[in-house]
């Protein structure tokens, strides 16, 4: 605490500190809460109680309804951070209730990434302009994850995570929508983005493909990607499976899901634990590239992932009953 604001030896420990300390208990705020805000935020302890801290408590209520959420963000923000969010929280809020954007989605932006909202309002109407203008339904929660990425992202960078997209084949509309779909393949280094060489290269699945599927991008090459989708090749070369799978499902399911039924339903198929657990490719088992490339990538079957909707499916899969297996996204 010290190390952070050195300065908070300086300070009353009546007059300044304690008055801050109280009110904080005075409103439910839990200790546990209290003393990781102070630590880690110490110098929100000199800010003004009558000033700062109380009228910026009374608006979070008012707007968020919940303790827990006020107390959330109070966790979250440092005191400069406070003593610029209030004059500028009310009227960048109210340009989101006057563009529609619902009280849900307001509530988890002010909440999870408020510093969109420390804008000028003239700034803020700019970027929200930005996000609507690359096909973001105002009205989903996607809003609220593309206005932090564009918020986060500079012209230049924006430039250049496009062409980086490009040189694996993706058009100009391929991009926009895979940000409409899913905003953070926007966000990704671009070692992340470098998954497109393995998919494009040796899964040959069309670019526009994992344009209509950006959330593969999300998931660990090494950990995920790579087996699954060699074992699944492997089988599809050896003639064991016929039926073609998405790429959406082959990533969404989770390990147990897909261990018992692309390891487990296979386990005598000599070396398939190997190629399962990166000790082996595909090459090292005597398939050349020719043989690989007559496997279909499934661009049809995908296209059936776009009248589903891949957002519905973004983070599951459907099990016999019909229900989701779902798997978050492992970023690495």
């Amino acid at each position: 605490m010290v190390t952070r604001s050195p300065t908070i030896l300086l300070a009353h420990p009546e007059k300044t500190v304690l008055p801050k300390i109280r009110f904080f208990q005075s409103i439910g705020m839990p200790a546990p809460v209290l003393a990781q805000m102070v630590s880690t935020n110490p110098t929100i302890l000199r800010c003004s109680l009558e000033k700062r801290i109380i009228p910026f408590y009374n608006y979070l209520k008012n707007l968020l309804q919940k303790d827990e959420k006020v107390f959330n963000v109070f966790k979250r923000s440092a005191a400069h951070f406070v003593q610029i969010l209030l004059p500028r929280l009310a009227p960048n809020v109210a340009i989101l209730r006057k563009y529609g954007v619902s009280e849900s989605n307001i509530s988890y932006l002010v909440v999870n990434h408020p510093r969109p909202l420390i804008m000028r309002s003239d700034e803020f109407i700019k970027l929200v302009d930005s996000v609507i203008e690359l096909g973001i339904d105002i009205s989903k929660m996607m809003f609220v994850q593309a206005l932090q990425v564009l918020h986060g992202t500079s012209k230049s960078t924006w430039e250049y995570k496009k062409e980086v997209y490009r040189r694996w084949g993706w058009s100009e509309s391929d991009i926009r929508m895979a940000f409409s779909i899913h905003p953070i393949c926007m966000s990704l280094s671009e070692k992340k983005m470098s998954i497109m060489e393995f998919l494009v290269n040796e899964m040959n699945c069309p670019p526009k493909t994992i344009a209509r599927y950006p959330t593969a991008l999300l998931y660990s090459l090494e950990k995920r990607i790579m087996p699954r989708c060699r074992v699944v090749k492997l089988l599809v070369v050896k003639g064991l499976i016929k039926k073609s799978y998405r790429l959406v499902t082959l990533l969404v399911m989770t390990d147990k899901s897909f261990s018992e039924k692309f390891v487990g339903t296979y386990e005598n198929v000599p070396q398939l634990l190997d190629v399962y657990h990166g000790k082996m490719s595909l090459g090292d088992l005597g398939f050349n590239s020719t043989e690989l490339a007559k496997v279909p990538a499934g661009d049809s079957t995908e296209r059936r992932c776009m009248s589903e909707g891949c957002n519905t499916v973004a983070n599951g899969s459907y099990n016999k009953k019909g229900r989701l297996n779902y798997s978050k996204p492992e970023i690495a």
